[in-house]
């Protein structure tokens, strides 16, 4: 619960800077957020929360949320995941992709980071960026967003 919490304040923390007007959402936001914990009230999934303040930050942007936060990070499946991904956002004016889990999938059973771990950490992010700049001619105003 902790963890999808601190998801849904960094998501709506990162959409609102990149608004105009995202100070006030973005303070509103984590009201309901607090509001919704102290009630004890079932959150929403990252995914959809993305889905749902991104609409009120951008209404024109196209998003596309995916979950890597699987038992172990290969980046042979991530390629289709992106690929797909990609391809959905294909012709899109303002195309966000975000990325949750590399870190979870990268440390796997609530170890500790260690040294080993964060070079790991870094060969993944260095993977996926790898994989979606072979799209940066068609898609140049892709956002990128790792939560």
């Amino acid at each position: 619960m902790r963890s999808d919490v601190r998801k849904l304040r960094i998501v709506n923390g990162i959409l609102a800077a990149r608004s105009d007007f995202g100070g006030d959402v973005f303070l509103q936001t984590n009201c309901a957020l607090d509001f919704a914990l102290s009630q004890n009230a079932e959150l929403s999934a990252p995914r959809d929360f993305a889905r749902a303040i991104l609409k009120m930050y951008s209404p024109d942007s196209t998003l596309e949320y995916l979950d890597m936060s699987g038992a172990y990070f290969d980046p042979l499946f991530a390629l289709a995941t992106i690929n797909d991904a990609i391809k959905r956002l294909a012709g899109c004016k303002n195309p966000i992709l975000i990325i949750e889990g590399l870190d979870e999938s990268t440390v796997r059973g609530g170890k500790r980071w260690s040294a080993k771990k964060r070079i790991e950490y870094a060969e993944n992010l260095s993977t996926v960026e790898g994989i979606v700049l072979r799209y940066e001619s068609c898609l140049p105003n892709l956002e990128i967003i790792f939560v």
